[in-house]
């Protein structure tokens, strides 16, 4: 039995690729195609007490803690354990920040009723493995200040955590070896044109603690201390109408953004430089600071470590800030009710994730870097919807080819460009110094 052989010729078509560029790779303010976001909402159905949740941290043992209006959690990555005032003794149940020493005792700071971010003078100190409570005067006899004076406390990113009390204002730091240190007094803030008409209680949040350095402020316009290991700097911010700190370089210059009545919709950057000198705005290259330019940003939430920050806009999306990346991580429609989404804090673990504390639970951002490079996304071209690859070729020069479609694309470098045919095509391949693909018709493609 013979077998039949049928061979369908076409001609052959010689194409030169000299469509115009077409998008490349993405330069917008959210460079994402380098990374994924992997991101979940912890909130009551996860065993959170309440919605609202204002701080956390991790214990030496791996435990995250969580700061809620209805009381304290621990949460092991599956269950919650509640501790709250009618249970455990604490002083009260809505806990509004949160501090760890290295002994493994929480600092536990409640707020007082209501929906603003107000402290009520109230402090226990938990032991995180036998969960024993005492309050901090009872802790600590000796203190050298009053329990009911403390209206901030945080960690810096090290093992000491900061203090602040009023009247006089003052920045303590706490270890469980040295015990407590006077580290500077705010003077300025004890005249009555500083504060005489401001909740200082309610002024802890607009302060950034890490990399061991305090930033300390009581509101905009009033003068400001940033205070490290060696150095206290004083600056000003006279024309700023909203400031928000940003966080450190790797150069140790410390990022702020705000906003003035000249551009009052419009943030710029300025930075405290390591040197101790104050640039507002400042000329600052790189370290992503031209993705935070131009923008309103409604609020942001600093991370522990100093190096992290996230930004709201409630009609766009939350982004994430730190030197190397500025991404946009959870858009609007992914979250119920995210134009009223309060942001309260920010902290790593030791895992490599970021815990965001809001106003309707706890968010869990895991950012890693992408071990692929992508080609020819719809983030990167727009021809194209469909990103089914077909056929790919790719050469020592770093050239590639890519069938999607009706569609092939070739990038070299940073220059795209395609040529859109009515058929599909598949597979490609190089002959002579052509390329070829196959669909119902055989092309070749040269330079």
């Amino acid at each position: 039995m013979n077998r039949l052989y049928l061979c369908r010729f076409t001609l052959i078509l010689v194409l030169t690729i000299t469509s115009a560029l077409v998008f490349g790779q993405d330069k917008s303010e959210n460079n994402a195609t380098g990374y994924t976001v992997t991101k979940r909402l912890l909130s009551i159905e996860d065993g959170l007490a309440s919605h609202e949740v204002f701080c956390g941290l991790q214990d030496k043992a791996g435990f995250l803690w969580f700061g809620t209006r209805n009381g304290l959690n621990r949460y092991d990555g599956k269950n919650c354990l509640l501790f709250t005032r009618q249970r455990n003794n604490l002083q009260d149940n809505k806990v509004v920040q949160l501090a760890k020493d290295n002994a493994n005792n929480l600092f536990i700071e409640y707020g007082s009723t209501g929906f603003q971010l107000t402290t009520n003078g109230k402090v226990d100190v938990m032991d995180a493995v036998t969960q024993e409570v005492k309050t901090l005067t009872t802790a600590f006899p000796n203190l050298p200040f009053k329990e009911q004076d403390v209206y901030w406390l945080s960690n810096d990113g090290t093992d000491q955590i900061d203090f602040l009390t009023a009247r006089p204002f003052r920045l303590w730091q706490y270890s469980s070896k040295k015990g407590f240190t006077l580290r500077y007094e705010m003077k300025d803030w004890d005249k009555p044109e500083a504060s005489s008409s401001l909740d200082y209680r309610a002024t802890g949040p607009f302060c950034m603690f890490g990399m061991g350095k305090a930033l300390l402020k009581i509101f905009n316009q009033s003068r400001q201390y940033l205070v490290t290991k060696d150095t206290v700097i004083g600056f000003t911010q006279k024309d700023a109408l909203r400031s928000l700190p940003v966080g450190f370089n790797s150069q140790q210059d410390l990022l702020i953004t705000y906003n003035t009545a000249a551009q009052p919709d419009k943030f710029n950057v300025g930075m405290i430089t390591h040197g101790g000198d104050s640039k507002f705005p400042a000329d600052v290259k790189g370290f992503n600071t031209d993705s935070i330019k131009a923008k309103y940003w409604h609020q942001a939430a600093n991370s522990t470590d100093g190096r992290s920050c996230i930004f709201y806009i409630a009609t766009d999306a939350l982004y994430l800030w730190n030197e190397n990346v500025f991404l946009k991580v959870v858009s609007k429609s992914e979250i119920k009710n995210f134009e009223n989404l309060f942001v309260y804090k920010l902290f790593p673990d030791n895992f490599g994730n970021l815990w965001l504390c809001t106003s309707l639970g706890v968010l869990q951002l895991k950012i890693e870097k992408n071990k692929f490079q992508q080609y020819f996304t719809t983030r990167q071209q727009s021809v194209e919807k469909n990103n089914q690859a077909r056929g790919i070729y790719a050469d020592e020069t770093g050239k590639v080819v890519a069938n999607i479609w009706t569609h092939t694309f070739e990038q070299q470098g940073s220059k795209m460009q395609y040529v859109s045919d009515a058929e599909y095509k598949y597979a490609l391949i190089n002959h002579h110094s052509s390329l070829y693909c196959g669909g119902y018709s055989l092309y070749a493609y040269n330079d």
